[in-house]
């Protein structure tokens, strides 16, 4: 009877602590820098071709004026450097934080492909730089 009463809370013990376990690090907002990326499939640029980038990281709006139709993903980052993170599902999202607090989104179908080139300021707001720019 006691080995039974032991084996009970050797169990509820188990399964309490489990429960009370931290959740896994995939889950939890991903900081960078300092920076809290928007979405829980973000990670930091990393690998081809993101490692063979020399240009610093652009941090205001106007480096991003002379990028839209042709752009491809090789020209964005000689223009602008490596983003502060990347993004997406089915699209490739590059996220580039700016000194002012808003952000540029570079969105690519493929590395010859940009879709879409937003400017998120800081406010909430957005305005379409390419197609729309």
């Amino acid at each position: 009877m006691n080995a039974r009463i032991l084996l009970i809370v050797i169990l509820t013990a188990g399964l309490l602590s489990a429960c009370a376990a931290p959740a896994a690090p995939e889950s939890r907002p991903i900081t960078l820098d300092g920076l809290e990326c928007p979405s829980d499939l973000c990670t930091p640029p990393q690998g081809e071709p993101f490692d063979q980038v020399d240009t610093p990281t652009a941090r205001n709006a106007a480096a991003f004026a002379a990028l839209g139709e042709g752009a491809t993903l090789e020209t964005l980052l000689a223009a602008v450097g490596n983003p502060d993170w990347v993004t997406g599902s089915g699209l490739m999202i590059l996220v580039y934080v700016l000194d002012d607090g808003s952000a540029v989104l570079a969105g690519f179908a493929g590395p010859e492909q940009l879709v879409y080139l937003i400017h998120r300021l800081a406010d909430g707001s957005s305005e379409e730089w390419y197609p729309g720019k």
